[in-house]
């Protein structure tokens, strides 16, 4: 019960759009845009080069060709290299579900507590007993005669 309220606190605690461990993510991929080319292709799609690879990133659809972004709902590098070149925030871009009000709203409901067992209405049926134990089936042990000397 504790828990369901201390992870309450942390979430109201929780400053911008998304969380710590998104903020964190995006960050450190923030770090990586200088190594990659933003080229427009089209209306919502772009490419992103690199020296070795190409992305080709639809941001109407919310679709990149690494698929990172579509598995964990938070920007790839490729998404923010495309976002930070229209000086646009890419943490507005997260997943919903990984953002501050669904946090709140998972953590808004509470279990109710339950008073002791000397409170618990008895069952009129018999206690549920464990099985019965049963040896299982195994390689039989060898009988080693021992030599006379």
């Amino acid at each position: 019960m504790t828990r369901l309220v201390d992870e309450q606190e942390k979430k109201m605690k929780i400053k911008g759009v998304v969380g710590p461990n998104v903020s964190k993510v995006l960050r450190e991929r923030e770090k990586h845009i200088h190594e990659y080319i933003t080229r427009p292709s089209g209306s919502p799609r772009y490419e992103v080069t690199s020296a070795k690879h190409s992305f080709v990133v639809d941001v109407e659809k919310k679709i990149c060709s690494c698929g990172l972004w579509q598995l964990g709902g938070i920007p790839c590098v490729h998404v923010v290299c495309v976002y930070r070149s229209h000086n646009k925030n890419p943490r507005k871009y997260v997943h919903p579900i990984l953002t501050k009000p669904t946090l709140l709203t998972v953590y808004s409901h509470f279990l109710e507590s339950l008073r002791g067992p000397t409170f618990w209405t008895k069952s009129p049926y018999p206690d549920i007993l464990p099985p019965e134990l049963r040896v299982l089936p195994r390689k039989p042990k060898r009988c080693r005669q021992k030599d006379e000397i």
